[in-house]
């Protein structure tokens, strides 16, 4: 019951936009001061040129100038839409939910040295790649790799703690990243037999009840706070990692100190920077990953939670529908409603998501006030994909695309949705003669006795139209092609039809010298509209940890990812714009020194752990 409710009423929200808009269709389009302050985020990303085609010889998809036919050369600058929707379809054809390694794969919890020359697993507790006799728990794994002791048999993923949360201090974002790697190592309760005050409690109909309070600032931000936040790195990345030691805080502390030599003793001269191959070891002086390196941040949400969700907003969906028709619904209207519920009903089965049995949700149970004491269980059963980050190395400072899928109702809220490659804009308010990249924010009055026009959140868009080219090149690729009733995704899966880009990023600011902004109505959700992928990650550092406590590892983050202001609902914001030098370098010209190296933009590596000692070793 909750299921069919749930699925109707999230269409119905979709539909109140679409009532709104072909209202305001038949009048004079006259642009608010919202409008007027989001034109330069509603930029056409992509040049005219720009299109692409699937190559028989390469079997891969190419960028070409659609005049022409040539190569474009650089297609993630001069077409960053465009290519975010090839990464969309080159992770999905490599299955990133299976394939692709998560942090425990990529950083393992009590990490054996590298090898060195003359030293081989299992004999001498180390680790090598490319070696099937690697320790599973001690060395880095790679999920799709097809040798014996490589290959895994799709172990359950969760995350306990994102480094996303609420981290507003650095001695904040260090206690939540202790917390992160002290859950990682636990075996959690299922959530349907927990141990409370001595009794074993079935506690998920009390999360379903507590997770989602009445004030919630958005809801993307209650499926923030409640869903299971999967970052996966692809094979080049893995590999980057593992070679070149960089899986442990030692290889970190030794490309740390290197670099801070080179600036104090041979500055202005660089040391080569060196990756490790079959015939040499690396000598890095900087972390600097290859260009085909690929990381996806998802965020699954169980279907019970979801759905919960979905019958919670019944009431705002039905208040919002009756007021725009004046108070009351006549018969025609009547009939109106039902029908979108039941086409609701028919058409948004859970195969419009792509889902998987193979996750876990962490619930922190004190936080939802069901445990007096600190506890955490594992929810576990279907969890459907509601938006995911894509981020890839094909520039030095990385493509940034963030998609979302078209139920979310709050997915274009704040910063609106730009798409000049795969679907075309939705909105109906759209003047003659403009571009159709672009879903602008849902606004409304505020209905006070001087009104003005404000953001109207949570009220759901209707689905863009996908475009031909990219309609073609699905099907060519045999991406969303058919009705998929097994619980684990494949390629094939319709559901893939049902994502759309809400942005790409390719540099700070733009050419006009405005910060570039993109945020996710999920992993964003409360400072989503200040909110810049880039300049987050720019801030991406390690340094060693010259104060540790018992628990600490021998690096540290020297900054959080959020800045000291706040959003109008009390949230930290994110950075955005240039970065700034100080942040990484002290400014005494006589005695440089570096206070925080970049990690080429990836926070993961904050989840290394310090080499097992040999005394520990078995």
């Amino acid at each position: 019951m909750i299921q069919t409710i749930g699925r109707a009423l999230w269409f119905s929200l979709f539909l109140m936009s679409a009532l709104i808009a072909s209202l305001a269709d038949a009048q004079t389009y006259e642009p608010s001061n919202i409008d007027k302050a989001l034109y330069f985020n509603a930029n056409i990303r992509d040049a005219e040129f720009c299109s692409m085609v699937f190559s028989q010889e390469n079997q891969q998809l190419l960028a070409v100038n659609k005049y022409n036919g040539k190569i474009i050369s650089n297609p993630a600058m001069t077409c960053p839409d465009m290519f975010s929707w090839k990464l969309f379809a080159e992770s999905v054809e490599d299955q990133f939910w299976r394939n692709w390694a998560d942090q425990k794969q990529n950083w393992p919890n009590e990490p054996y040295p590298l090898c060195a020359a003359g030293q081989s697993p299992p004999a001498d507790q180390c680790c090598a790649f490319g070696n099937n006799q690697n320790s599973q728990g001690h060395c880095p794994i790679y999920p799709g790799n097809k040798t014996s002791s490589n290959k895994t048999q799709d172990p359950l993923r969760s995350t306990s703690a994102s480094l996303h949360g609420a981290a507003i201090s650095k001695s904040e974002f260090k206690q939540r990243i202790k917390n992160a790697k002290k859950q990682s190592r636990s075996n959690q309760q299922s959530c349907s037999a927990v141990e409370i005050n001595g009794s074993v409690t079935d506690v998920r109909k009390q999360i379903y009840a507590t997770f989602a309070p009445e004030n919630s600032e958005s809801i993307g931000r209650i499926i923030r706070q409640t869903s299971t936040e999967l970052t996966l790195r692809n094979q080049p990345f893995h590999d980057y990692l593992f070679k070149n030691n960089l899986y442990n805080t030692s290889g970190l502390l030794a490309i740390y100190n290197q670099n801070n030599d080179n600036l104090q003793n041979s500055a202005p001269y660089h040391l080569r920077n060196q990756s490790a191959t079959r015939s040499r070891s690396a000598n890095l002086s900087r972390i600097d990953l290859p260009p085909d390196a690929v990381m996806m941040k998802s965020n699954w949400v169980h279907q019970a939670l979801y759905e919960t969700l979905a019958e919670r907003f019944a009431k705002q969906y039905a208040t919002k529908f009756i007021q725009a028709h004046g108070g009351r619904l006549n018969a025609e209207q009547k009939v109106e409603l039902d029908n979108a519920l039941a086409q609701r009903k028919e058409s948004a089965q859970s195969n419009q998501f792509i889902h998987t049995a193979n996750i876990s949700t962490d619930i922190n149970l004190q936080a939802l006030g069901i445990s007096h004491e600190e506890r955490h269980c594992n929810l576990t059963g279907t969890h459907y994909l509601l938006s995911f980050h894509i981020s890839s190395k094909d520039i030095p400072n990385w493509v940034w695309a963030t998609f979302e899928h078209v139920n979310l109702p709050g997915r274009c809220d704040l910063t609106g949705c730009n798409d000049s490659y795969g679907f075309k804009s939705s909105d109906k308010r759209r003047p003659e003669g403009t571009a159709d990249n672009y879903v602008a924010a849902n606004q409304h009055s505020d209905n006070l006795s001087d009104g003005q026009i404000v953001f109207d959140n949570d009220a759901g868009y209707p689905a863009e139209d996908i475009r031909p080219e990219w309609e073609a090149l699905l099907n060519t690729l045999n991406i969303g092609t058919e009705e998929k009733s097994a619980i684990e995704p494949s390629a094939a899966d319709k559901a893939w039809r049902h994502y759309r880009l809400k942005g790409s990023q390719v540099e700070f600011v733009n050419a006009k010298g405005m910060p570039t902004i993109l945020g996710n109505s999920i992993t964003e959700a409360g400072f989503m509209e200040g909110s810049s992928c880039i300049s987050c990650h720019s801030r991406a550092t390690i340094a060693p940890n010259l104060n540790p406590v018992p628990g600490d590892t021998a690096i540290v983050s020297p900054l959080s990812m959020f800045q000291r202001d706040v959003s109008a609902f009390g949230y930290r914001r994110g950075t955005h714009g240039i970065p700034n030098p100080n942040w990484f370098y002290n400014d005494h010209s006589d005695a440089p020194k570096v206070e925080a190296l970049q990690t080429d933009f990836i926070w993961g590596f904050l989840f290394a752990k310090d080499v097992v000692p040999a005394s520990k070793q078995p």
